[in-house]
């Protein structure tokens, strides 16, 4: 539905933007991957995909299946990057010493709750990977106990930010390979979570959230 979306956007706008989807799991093999992919090009009314991405892993399939459909599709012009979402490390390097330059990206759950990706953070900043991190709000359900609470009552009086641009600002400074796209339906908190980079935490403040 939201591939649709994208579609009624006006062309023009559609050639300035870069343009991500995915793959589910049970689309994993080499023709049902690439009919997939040609399937979410019809629906974004585009003529290559920025970037395709398998968005769970389907170990019933060789990843060469899908190393292979990927570049039949890079071969006819039809994506430019590959990416893997919610992948073991070990698979992300198997993909990379395949994929070469041309796997660019790697997408995870990345939150103050579930800092797991921190762990493949070292790697993929020396095998140029940048790190999409979804819900970095936790969906909009982190609670904080009264000592957390505390901690972020500080910090929000001194630096005069929500709480919700310092979670994303710290996560932020624990690497320049992450990309975060929290999810709002709020234009003022869009603005908020747009503005969340362009501000500096000190040591003291990163210390107290880590």
């Amino acid at each position: 539905q939201s591939e649709k979306i994208i579609g009624k956007l006006n062309k023009n706008l559609k050639n300035k933007i870069f343009i991500s989807t995915k793959v589910s799991p049970e689309n994993l093999s080499y023709k049902n991957f690439i009919e997939s992919s040609l399937k979410s090009m019809d629906n974004l009314k585009v003529q290559k995909l920025d970037l395709i991405q398998p968005h769970w892993p389907n170990y019933d399939i060789d990843n060469d299946e899908i190393i292979d459909a990927f570049y039949f599709l890079k071969k006819n012009k039809k994506v430019r990057y590959f990416g893997l979402s919610n992948y073991d490390l070990k698979d992300i390097k198997y993909f990379k010493l395949k994929l070469k330059e041309d796997f660019k990206f790697v997408q995870e759950e990345y939150s103050l709750r579930n800092r797991e990706i921190e762990k493949k953070i070292k790697y993929c900043e020396n095998n140029n990977l940048k790190i999409v991190c979804y819900s970095p709000l936790s969906s909009g359900n982190i609670l904080f106990n009264e000592k957390e609470s505390k901690i972020f009552l500080e910090i929000s009086k001194k630096t005069k930010k929500p709480n919700t641009s310092i979670i994303l600002n710290f996560l932020l400074s624990r690497s320049k390979n992450l990309i975060l796209i929290p999810h709002t339906s709020n234009i003022n908190h869009l603005r908020e979570n747009m503005n969340s980079s362009k501000f500096k935490l000190n040591n003291k403040f990163l210390k107290m959230i880590d």
